[in-house]
């Protein structure tokens, strides 16, 4: 059994304690909320890198698919002085030795990339999401404008070709580059 005396002697909490109590709780929970918020805005901009990232390597492996399929024509038809390991990626540059082009998975001989533009905020740069695949193109019918914009650029050095794949958006820009070789 408690005695009466015992309760009667244990003190409270003061106010001093309980304002520095809540203080610590206040300032844990802000601290988390701006971690969250933080979080979730870091969340939009890590999306683009990546989305841009992987519009960049496509644009690269599509350009290197047009030499495979160049050395295909050429071994199916090596009489054919007309077929080189580089045609269709250098055609008709200004300057020779360079070109620029927009390409996607939609390519091919009978519709090859646009030669047309020359710089990524040009309008033909600007890729589209089709609404029926998810695919991006650079055709606006059937599809639905994306902030992303991408532009191959190559410099033909005879031997090798350097490609140089920029994707950009308004709050940033994602360039990878490789070299394409005709080693067969």
């Amino acid at each position: 059994m408690i005695s009466n005396d015992l309760v009667k002697n244990e003190k409270g909490m003061s106010i001093a304690e309980a304002v520095m109590a809540i203080s610590v709780i206040t300032i844990g929970l802000l601290g988390v909320s701006s971690l969250a918020i933080q979080n979730i805005q870091i969340k939009g901009v890590n999306r683009n890198y990546l989305i841009a990232s992987m519009l960049a390597q496509e644009g690269i492996e599509l350009t290197r698919n047009i030499r495979d399929q160049n050395w295909l024509n050429i071994q199916n038809d090596p009489s054919d002085p007309s077929l080189a390991w580089d045609d269709w990626i250098t055609d008709g540059s200004v300057p020779p030795n360079a070109a620029t082009f927009t390409i996607d998975h939609t390519n091919t001989s009978a519709n090859p990339p646009d030669q047309t533009v020359d710089d990524i905020a040009d309008a033909g740069a600007l890729l589209y999401v089709n609404d029926t695949d998810n695919f991006y193109t650079h055709n606006p019918a059937g599809a639905t404008a994306s902030i992303f914009r991408r532009l191959v650029s190559v410099l033909d050095y005879g031997d090798y070709l350097v490609v140089t794949v920029a994707v950009g958006w308004p709050k940033g820009e994602y360039v990878v580059e490789t070299y394409l070789y005709n080693w067969r």
